[in-house]
């Protein structure tokens, strides 16, 4: 449809053909504007469809009915011949006009202007009904509307004026540009000029306006061309998106900024649509690079993190609308793969439900957690997890269960009343109460439980509780450490303790100051010492133990203790520290209390303390007497005569010492006799009269050997029912008794400190005592320089004649013999221990009997008791052991007196010793006290040695010579007693290993074992727990041989003795050793050896043999003697590779290659190692 304005209408004719055809010849000018067809009648009416700008009807043509025409929706014009009745019924029909039908000929230019007005006027009013339909809706948007012409606003609607705070007036006055921010004028500017030019810059994008009030506001315009006033004009919407581009940008904020990964998905396609950084940083790629490879490609797939499971989640998570959450696994662009926590959930993103995989990176978090599993359950203490509300156990690890024999299930299930001790005190509801005590007052706490086992054993547990937060929920961690055996031997310890004198305190340091310490561990003593328990100490006293000292003693003993706790809180704490002081007792008697303190470490707690302490009042007694002695003596170099100095020292002593009977009798020089010069006490009168000479007993044996005689060294001395007789140098001899009892130690001490007092104050009176002193030194050193020369001499005789001996007696007996009779020393003697003995047995002497030399009976090396003989502490500790002095080094042992007895007052014993094993000890006896020194002492310690060297090499000879030899058989239990590499072997493959062989290699050795089992299972365990490089030689279905090459084997140390290794056997069960020795080794000194080699291992089986019944072993020792290193390891290397065999297992280029050699040289060395077998077999049996 046209109109007018647009240069032409178009009117269509209803009627007759002359009506169109006369109506079209007086308008066809070329300048007219009406262009004229024909529309049939038929088809007019309200429905017809036309493309014509109006209808011209003719009503008086057949069939036109101009009323029904009217009815058309384009403006209708009826023709009429002025009737009045079809004039009013066409214009009521809704005609816009009726004319006269005589125009279409008469006036044709009149009807066509006429037709062209309807037309315009139709026009407009159909404008203005849009115009009306159109402001309505602009108005009612609720986005701004504008329309621009010519760069000026001609339309602004209400909404755009609300946005702008502008009124519309203020708007359509100005440029439309100048409501815009000059960031976006010139955008808006130079598109709105591109779109008149015809260009098509975007429709849509976002501008920012100033408002009036200096706002800035985000406008999103969509612009349309249309037509305004008949002109082209620019239509704009604009929308105010503020809020929401805001939105957007903290959401994409949020999303980039976020720690957490996040990738957006299509609910129906599970494609990843968008990425935030996180996830493209934790994978390695940019966001397009990722959204490209999808979220299949970047799954570990063979894990089962697949396309369809993740399809699955999210059609779940979509379906019903509730989050998921699930863990999955990515690899990155490196190939590491990480864990993602994935919180799966959905959400509305610009209008559209999305699916959303918020994730967080928990692989290290799984990492930790494996390794808390691995510790977890690794651990050997046990674990437990309790919930402080219920008081359950919540978690529990392996070691727990090892521990109770309960399953974890049962533990968790069953709770505490399961495991507990209730018999014992340590119940659930007492459990309970701890649980929430040490919750609720938020601290570690260390305390002792009890459990009971599957077996109903109670267990005893030391718990460290500590308070803690799992996954965010309280809860109480304790680690428990099994301490039943440690209570066991604690408790064994204890009743050691209590049945000593000593009193043993156990603490720790820092509580030493305190008023009132919690001991670890107190024995019985300390209540005899104190009389009185300690908690009734600390109970009496305010300042608890410090309460007990006496006033004098107080403040030393806290410096005392102050000192040991800064040393040990510096680091710098000595090994022990000792300390005497005064108690009061409840009774208010005062004791003396010696202590010696003992700093110690202590495993993952504060340093501990041990104090021994021990009564000593009365040794403090016997020093105030012995003090009050001296000072009583101290007056005896001012004595003019020897008896008046005598008479000085015994009444002293009477008086101070309290010794019931004492007598001094002086040598007199002119008739060689001793007189009874000071007798004091209750001697009896028959010794105050007695003159002693040569034949005159004790007193006079005494004086001449210058030692002390006892009543069992001589007769009785009547009226005394003990006694002693000390010489006094060339003075004299000085008589100590009681006539009723026997003399105790302190007596004996005090009588030998009178008559070395007394001794004393006679040479000083002689004018002697410093020449003596001096001659003395002289002669000491004289003698001692001379004894080292001959020692030194006599070590060479010795070294010559061990050298020529042929046997273990021979050596000893030459020893002894050049030590003692025609050496240095008084005494010499060899001894040993015997298998299955305890007693150190001489077996060779000088100067003595053996029966007689160690007192007459063998120590024992067993039970010594406090004062060992020092061959005793030589064959325990292997070192040189030296009592300088038997009188006065130590207690009274039997062995003392029998020296001193013997003529012998200082004792040196030697071990011997070589390559670790003791052979025997050397014991050696002098006439003088302290003739052993240092130099001396390293003299024989070198001669052990030797000795031992000897000792040692005829034993390996005997063993090889001897005709007799002896069968040992050693067996250990299963388990891990045994560590020797084939038992291990034998546990590890759970199967039968056995010794077959040794072969010498160049540098080393090759050791044979067959496994009772294939070699796929015996390879990897001879791999772990043989020594040097294994590898398997043959095998089959039921066994395998494994050959191990090592620098050495367990069976080395033995040749020491000439013992040969025949037979070692080990199963999980057990080992078992069988070697064979020479009859006349040291079988005790062997049997410690392999002991040393094979702790666990006990001498089960002795069985003799003699040599000519000779064992396949022995053959084959003597096969091994006649070849060189080369053939015998040529022979037993083709052995073991089947070169032997029928058909042969390995051909000779095989074997050759093995042993590292040309086949050639491997024939030669086989050849040669089987005539010698064969030689030895079938003929000369001397053949080389």
């Amino acid at each position: 449809m046209s109109s007018l304005r647009s240069g032409s209408i178009t009117v269509a004719v209803v009627g007759t053909d002359d009506t169109a055809a006369a109506f079209r010849s007086g308008v066809d000018a070329a300048e007219s504007p009406i262009r004229v067809e024909t529309l049939p009648p038929a088809v007019v009416g309200a429905d017809a469809a036309t493309d014509a700008d109006c209808l011209l009807v003719d009503d008086g043509a057949p069939g036109v009915d101009g009323a029904a025409a009217a009815a058309a929706t384009v403006p209708t014009v009826v023709l009429v011949d002025d009737e009045y009745d079809r004039t009013t019924a066409a214009l009521s029909a809704g005609a816009a006009a009726a004319l006269p039908r005589r125009l279409v000929t008469d006036d044709p230019d009149l009807l066509a202007t006429r037709l062209a007005a309807l037309v315009d006027c139709e026009h407009e009013r159909a404008a203005a009904e849009e115009r009306e339909k159109y402001s309505t809706l602009v108005e009612q948007s609720s986005d701004g509307v504008v329309v621009v012409q010519d760069g000026e606003f001609t339309f602004v609607n209400e909404r755009f004026a609300e946005i702008t705070g502008y009124d519309r007036e203020t708007l359509l006055e100005g440029p439309f540009h100048e409501v815009f921010t000059p960031e976006s004028r010139e955008l808006v500017r130079d598109r709105y000029r591109r779109r008149v030019a015809g260009e098509s810059p975007p429709d849509r994008y976002d501008v920012q306006v100033e408002t009036a009030d200096g706002d800035v506001r985000t406008l999103e315009l969509v612009v349309s061309r249309i037509q305004h006033g008949g002109e082209p004009a620019t239509m704009v919407n604009f929308r105010d998106v503020t809020e929401r581009r805001r939105r957007e940008r903290e959401y994409e904020q949020i999303f980039d900024g976020v720690n957490d990964t996040i990738s957006v998905h299509d609910p129906e396609s599970g494609e990843m649509i968008d990425a935030n950084e996180s996830l493209c940083a934790l994978l390695g790629y940019e966001k397009t690079e990722l959204l490209d490879l999808g979220a299949t490609a970047i799954s570990v797939e063979g894990e089962g993190f697949t396309e369809e499971r993740g399809k699955e989640i999210i059609e779940s998570v979509v379906e019903s609308g509730e989050s998921r959450q699930v863990e999955w696994q990515v690899e990155t662009r490196d190939g590491e793969r990480r864990w993602l926590e994935i919180n799966a959930t959905t959400a509305r993103i610009g209008g559209e439900t999305r699916y959303l995989a918020i994730g967080r990176d928990v692989t290290e978090r799984k990492r930790r957690r494996r390794e808390y599993e691995q510790i977890f359950n690794g651990v050997t203490d046990v674990i437990n997890v309790y919930d402080p509300e219920t008081a359950t156990i919540v978690a529990t690890n392996d070691a727990m269960c090892d521990l109770t024999g309960y399953d974890r299930e049962t533990i968790l299930g069953s709770g505490l009343e399961t495991v507990t001790a209730d018999d014992e005190g340590y119940t659930a509801e007492r459990a309970a109460e701890l649980i929430r005590e040490i919750t609720a007052a938020d601290e570690t706490r260390e305390l002792e439980w009890a459990l009971e086992t599957a077996d109903d054993e109670i267990r005893w547990l030391d718990v460290t509780a500590t308070p803690t937060a799992i996954n965010g929920e309280e809860r109480l961690l304790t680690i428990s450490r099994d301490v039943t055996e440690r209570r066991r031997t604690e408790r064994r310890l204890r009743a050691i303790l209590d049945r000593i004198d000593e009193a043993v305190y156990l603490g720790r340091v820092d509580e030493l100051d305190h008023a009132s310490p919690n001991p670890d561990f107190l024995s019985s003593g300390y209540e005899e010492i104190w009389g009185q328990p300690l908690s009734t100490l600390h109970e009496r006293y305010p300042d608890g133990f410090f309460g007990t000292l006496h006033e004098d003693d107080e403040t030393g003993y806290r410096a005392f203790i102050d000192r040991i706790q800064r040393d040990v809180a510096s680091g710098s704490a000595a090994d022990s520290y000792a300390r005497e002081y005064r108690i009061e007792r409840p009774d208010g008697e005062i004791r003396w209390v010696h202590s010696d303190f003992y700093p110690t470490d202590w495993t993952a707690e504060p340093p501990r303390i041990v104090i021994v302490s021990r009564d000593v009042t009365e040794r403090k007694a016997r020093e105030r007497r012995m003090a009050s002695f001296n000072a009583a003596t101290e007056d005896l170099a001012t004595a003019d005569r020897p008896v008046e100095a005598a008479r000085m020292a015994v009444e002293a002593a009477t008086e101070t010492l309290d010794l019931s009977a004492v007598c001094a009798f002086l040598y007199d020089d002119d008739e060689g006799v001793l007189r009874p010069e000071v007798c004091a006490g209750r001697v009896p009168e028959g010794l105050r009269e007695r003159v002693v000479d040569a034949d005159g007993g004790p007193l006079w044996d005494a004086f001449a050997t210058g030692t002390v005689v006892t009543p069992s060294d001589a007769p009785d001395v009547a009226g005394l029912a003990d006694w002693r007789a000390l010489a006094l140098g060339n003075h004299g001899v000085l008589l100590v008794g009681n006539p009723d009892r026997s003399l105790d130690s302190d007596t004996i001490q005090a009588a030998h400190v009178l008559a070395a007092t007394l001794d004393a104050a006679l040479n000083h009176l002689r004018g002697k005592r410093r020449l003596a002193a001096q001659e003395e030194r002289l002669r000491t050193q004289t003698e001692r320089a001379e004894r080292l020369d001959r020692i030194a001499t006599l070590t060479q005789q010795v070294e010559a004649a061990i050298t020529d001996a042929s046997g273990a007696s021979e050596v000893e007996r030459a020893v002894c013999d050049r030590l003692a009779d025609t050496g240095p020393y008084e005494r010499a003697w060899i001894g040993g221990v015997e298998v299955g003995a305890d007693r150190l047995t001489p077996r060779v002497a000088a100067g003595a009997e053996p029966a007689a030399v160690a007192g007459g009976t063998a120590p024992s090396t067993a039970d010594a008791g406090p004062d060992p003989h020092p061959a005793v502490r030589a064959w325990r500790s292997d070192a040189v052991q030296v009592t300088d002095s038997v009188v006065t080094d130590g207690p009274s042992a039997d062995w003392r007196r029998a020296a001193l007895a013997d003529g012998v007052q200082s004792v040196c014993a030697v071990p011997l010793i070589y390559d670790g094993i003791t052979h025997g000890v050397l014991v050696v006896g002098a006439s003088s006290p302290n003739a052993f020194g240092e130099r001396v002492r390293n003299v024989l310690d070198q001669l052990g040695t030797s000795v031992g060297y000897a000792l040692a090499a005829i034993q390996r000879r005997r063993a090889l010579e001897s005709d007799e030899t002896v069968e040992l058989v050693f067996r250990g239990d299963g388990g891990d007693a045994v560590s020797l590499p084939f038992a291990r072997a034998a546990r590890a493959a759970d199967c039968r290993v056995r010794h077959e062989r040794t072969v010498a290699r160049d540098g080393g050795v090759s050791v044979f074992y067959t496994f009772g089992t294939d070699a796929d299972a015996a390879r990897p365990v001879a791999d772990r727990t043989l020594p040097g490089s294994t590898s398997v030689v043959t095998d089959d279905a039921d066994s395998t041989l494994v050959e191990a090459r090592t620098d050495t084997w367990f069976g080395s140390p033995l040749a020491e003795y000439g013992a040969v290794l025949r037979r070692a056997v080990a199963t999980p069960e057990g080992t078992t050793i069988a070697v064979e020795v020479s009859a006349q080794a040291d079988l005790r000194s062997f049997a410690d050896r392999l002991r040393e080699l094979a702790p666990a291992v006990e001498l089960a089986a002795k069985r003799q043999h003699r040599r000519q019944d000779r064992t396949p072993e022995e053959l084959r020792d003597r096969v091994t003697e006649r070849l060189t290193d080369r053939q015998r390891e040529s022979l037993t290397t083709a052995l073991a590779a089947g070169y032997f065999e029928w058909p042969r297992e390995s051909d000779g280029s095989a074997v050759a290659e093995r042993l590292g050699i040309t086949q050639p040289t491997f024939n030669k060395h086989l050849r040669l190692a089987e005539r010698k077998t064969f030689s030895l077999l079938f003929g000369d049996a001397d053949a080389p």
